[in-house]
């Protein structure tokens, strides 16, 4: 049931609240600064659009979510953005998951190294 709900989970896109599947758009990877943009239709088709002028043989990625808060981002899949301004990542709203992998918020801080 876990691997089910993590496929789900990371394999979808959230519009108006509303997990949806949508082929082929788990493909696009996450950028701080997407190129392009999904949206559905009032019939539930899902479409994809450039938001800016995109060179041939660039990639095409998607915002998973906003770059500045990013413990949505590692809770959902498990990554940080590496371009994010915060520098620590906390899950406050996965309590009852966190306990149950013996984990505490302490567990789950990341520092970004300025260099400073």
């Amino acid at each position: 049931v876990l691997w089910a709900y993590n496929i789900a989970t990371t394999r979808s896109t959230e519009m108006n609240g509303e997990h949806l599947i949508a082929p082929l758009v788990d493909y696009f990877n996450h950028g701080g600064d997407p190129e392009a943009e999904i949206s559905f239709d009032q019939d539930g088709s899902c479409m994809v659009y450039a938001i800016k002028d995109v060179s041939a043989g660039s990639p095409l990625r998607i915002s998973y979510g906003d770059p500045r808060d990013p413990s949505p981002l590692f809770a959902r899949y498990g990554f940080l953005d590496k371009t994010a301004p915060a520098s620590f990542c906390k899950l406050m709203d996965l309590h009852k998951e966190m306990e149950e992998l013996g984990l505490s918020f302490v567990d789950l801080l990341f520092y970004k190294d300025t260099g400073d």
